[in-house]
């Protein structure tokens, strides 16, 4: 199994017939449509808000950061070349859009370089199914859509492990340089891209193909040249992050304990873990029924593919160079798959099913083995082989069409009802619990169409969007900065500003909008509304106070700023926050009711609004968990669970018009981030909590 003697000849590469290049445009064809079908409805939370700002800081020539993106709740960061990478697309654009439109790309580059990487190596068949398998797996696809560093993965495992392959199979010692060069692109993508390291360590320990030491040099210089911010930011401070990445990456207490359940979800093609994202109701039932049978049978395929690659690394009494090239390959796909697992079942923190993204596309390529090898298993005669051949390859079909179908369906469901829902306990592979429950995101797209109309139609700015945009929907302000940086730029008029401090719309949903009381425009964007409304609050007037006894003194009110990492208003256990000012309740308008949102790193409840005397009880209240990832003034970032409510109050046939003074008590302990009063709701009236799988 080692030395010269398993060095494979060199193969032809045949031109491929104008059917496998219809088939492979067609494939290419449908992965375009399931990428790129809206896909302005991927989700923006605050880490995406990040990135996107690195980026764009880069392309413009801000910043040059030195360290990446902060990994997962530890101290420790990343390498930098993702926010490098990320910047490409905004030196033409400075639309938040053009990020995920970007990774779209790069994972169309991964299908193609897939389809010749599969091809050359196990048969232009598997190279074909593998290919139409990856195109369309939903969590794959989820990945493309997003603004996030595992989207980019793919590109460069598929290049990675081609090169690997050149090495170990083919013996072209010139591969070691790019392999050098890929790990170090991949590590700082997403930390268990180490994995793949130890996958070449050992299969170049096993197989010993031959290094010349001026290859070997190449690759050891071009590793940390790729690294060179990173090291530069660790030696001016005494490589701190290193120590912390070290900590990070060390395994949990109990070796392998989570080996069955990670194995389990890796055998379903982690099935749990896209019923996250699924709500039942949203679906036709006969299609989710075939959807999961085809999806089950992807999975029987996959797990054949594995049975077949391990029984090609049983000894054999006498094996030519052609068994030996099987098993080497063999013996690369299945470390693959088994390393990354073996090093993430070890965590004792939750790990969510994108850790493993490391692992793809093999799952396909052995899927496509699986299919490919079925026929000559099980049939008698040619004709038999032929049936179970067409057989197979009508499953791949019905495959591709159902989730194809899926997601075009899901995108239309998302859009529909404005909201992106995850389950998050359905998508953790491990049993360390996660700290979060259901998460609703309000996609990008329509985050980026009411921005929009706020800048165009209602001329807000910067210095007027977090003080004058009011509802619950847009979440906390550093959410939608970058949008209105884009949008504001270079559109500055005179008066604006001006203008903008007058106005005060309410972001809120189309069915709540014909309750606010209207002083002016208002625009429907799908299932949502921008509303003029008509100022029932004196926001000049409103100070707010912490207390452990009720109302606070009057010297120690103070107005209230919201949307910083390290808020001024901290309450402690057993305290209350409370918020005062003036109520102008207009006499020639039904009184709407009144909405009162707050963020924080803790969950907050309004007790209570106190208008006139008249201690007034919630009529609707709504609390989500929302990811909080804020910048702090050290410039570090603050991440964490965050919690999001709405409280609704009624007015109606309860004052009298005219001026009256309210105190709202917050009650909770933690950090209170964003405050909001406003006439109106804007949340549902029922959260669909119930509905996931």
């Amino acid at each position: 199994m080692s030395g010269p003697a398993g060095r494979a000849p060199q193969r032809p590469r045949p031109t491929p017939s104008r059917a496998e290049r219809l088939l492979l445009a067609a494939i290419v064809a449908i992965a375009v449509v399931v990428r790129f079908y809206r896909i302005d409805l991927t989700w923006y939370f605050l880490d995406q808000v990040r990135d996107v700002t690195a980026a764009v800081d880069i392309a413009t020539g801000i910043d040059l950061p030195l360290l990446g993106p902060r990994i997962g709740s530890t101290a420790a960061y990343l390498g930098p070349l993702y926010f490098y990478l990320l910047a490409i697309p905004f030196t033409v654009a400075r639309d938040p859009i053009a990020a995920p439109v970007f990774v779209a790309l790069t994972q169309l580059a991964a299908l193609l370089a897939l389809y010749r990487f599969a091809s050359e190596y196990f048969g232009r068949r598997v190279g074909a199914a593998a290919a139409a398998l990856f195109a369309v797996f939903p969590l794959t696809v989820f990945s493309s859509r997003l603004v996030w560093h595992v989207g980019l993965l793919p590109l460069f495992i598929v290049l990675y492990m081609h090169a690997l392959f050149r090495l170990v199979i083919d013996g072209r010692p010139a591969a070691i340089v790019a392999l050098c060069a890929l790990l170090a692109v991949l590590t700082q993508l997403h930390l268990t891209a180490a994995a793949l390291g130890i996958v070449a360590l050992v299969a170049v320990t096993a197989f010993r193909p031959k290094l010349p030491i001026h290859y070997v040099s190449a690759g050891a210089a071009l590793f940390p040249l790729l690294y060179l911010p990173y090291l530069t930011h660790e030696l001016a401070h005494g490589f701190a992050n290193l120590g912390a990445l070290v900590t990070a990456s060390a395994p949990g207490t109990t070796w392998f304990a989570d080996l069955p359940g990670v194995s389990a979800h890796i055998a379903r093609l982690f099935a749990p873990a896209l019923g996250g994202f699924i709500v039942e109701a949203a679906w036709p039932p006969l299609f989710l029924a075939g959807f999961w049978v085809m999806y089950g049978a992807e999975a029987l395929l996959f797990a054949i593919g594995i049975a077949v690659s391990a029984f090609h690394l049983l000894p054999r009494a006498s094996a030519g160079p052609a068994q030996v090239m099987d098993r080497r390959r063999s013996a690369l796909l299945l470390m693959w798959i088994g390393l990354p697992v073996l090093i993430v079942s070890g965590r004792s923190t939750p790990v969510w099913w994108y850790y493993l993204d490391v692992i793809y596309p093999c799952p396909f390529i052995l899927a496509g083995i699986g299919l490919t090898s079925l026929p000559s298993l099980l049939a008698r005669t040619a004709a038999q082989n032929a049936w179970m051949a067409k057989t197979l390859a009508g499953v791949v079909v019905a495959t591709v069409v159902t989730q194809a179908g899926f997601l075009l369906i899901f995108q239309r469901s998302v859009a529909a009802h404005g909201e992106l829902r995850i389950h998050v306990p359905s998508v953790t592979i491990t049993r360390t619990p996660s700290p979060f429950d259901l998460l609703v995101t309000l996609p990008l797209g329509y985050r980026r169409e009411i921005v929009r109309t706020l800048v165009d139609d209602f001329g807000i700015d910067q210095a007027s969007f977090r003080t004058n945009v009011h509802g619950a929907i847009l979440g906390v302000a550093e959410e939608s900065r970058s949008l209105v940086s884009a949008f504001s730029s270079g559109r500055q008029r005179v008066g604006a500003g001006e203008v903008a401090a007058a106005r005060h719309p309410l972001v809120t949903r189309a069915t709540h909008a014909t309750a606010v009381a209207a002083l002016g425009q208002s625009r429907t964007i799908g299932p949502y509304a921008v509303v003029e409304q008509r100022p029932i609050v004196d926001y000049a007037s409103v100070r707010c106070a912490t207390s452990a006894r009720g109302v606070a003194p009057a010297p120690e009110w103070q107005p209230f700023e919201p949307g910083a990492a390290e808020t001024a208003i901290t309450l402690q256990d057993a305290e209350h926050l409370g918020c005062r000012g003036t109520l102008r309740l207009p006499a020639d308008v039904t009184l709407p009711p009144v909405g009162v949102s707050v963020v924080g790193w803790a969950p907050f409840a309004v007790d209570s609004l106190k208008v006139a005397d008249q201690r007034l009880a919630p009529i609707a209240r709504r609390q989500r968990q929302t990811p909080l990832m804020l910048r702090t003034a050290a410039g570090q970032w603050s991440m964490g669970v965050g919690w999001a409510s709405e409280t609704v109050f009624d007015l109606a046939g309860v004052l009298p018009p005219g001026e009256h003074q309210f105190v709202v008590q917050v009650a909770g302990t933690g950090a209170l981030i964003e405050f909001d009063m406003y006439a109106g709701r804007s949340w549902p009236d029922k959260e669909a909590t119930d509905e996931h799988r």
